[in-house]
């Protein structure tokens, strides 16, 4: 499945009540159950995301990263 994405890095706590950690491997996504896990690959790059928010509230985005986890796949900001 193709997603449009992207990544942010601030907030204090997660929809979840978690304290957010910006260089986690995290995720939100607005309808996916918390705790599911997601493979990301970019540009050959991938790695496991767990959602842990709600988001993103951009119209025509399926999914935000956090700043860990654009890292981790070398992304620089909002890409299909």
């Amino acid at each position: 499945m193709t997603m449009r994405a992207s990544w942010y890095q601030s907030g204090h706590h997660t929809a979840n009540q978690e304290v957010f950690k910006p260089d986690g491997l995290t995720c939100a996504h607005l309808t996916l159950p918390f705790d599911t896990l997601l493979r990301v690959t970019y540009n050959g790059h991938s790695a496991t995301c767990r959602v842990n928010d709600r988001g993103p509230y951009v119209k025509g985005r399926q999914l935000d990263l956090s700043r860990g986890m654009a890292r981790a796949l070398h992304f620089d900001g909002v890409h299909d």
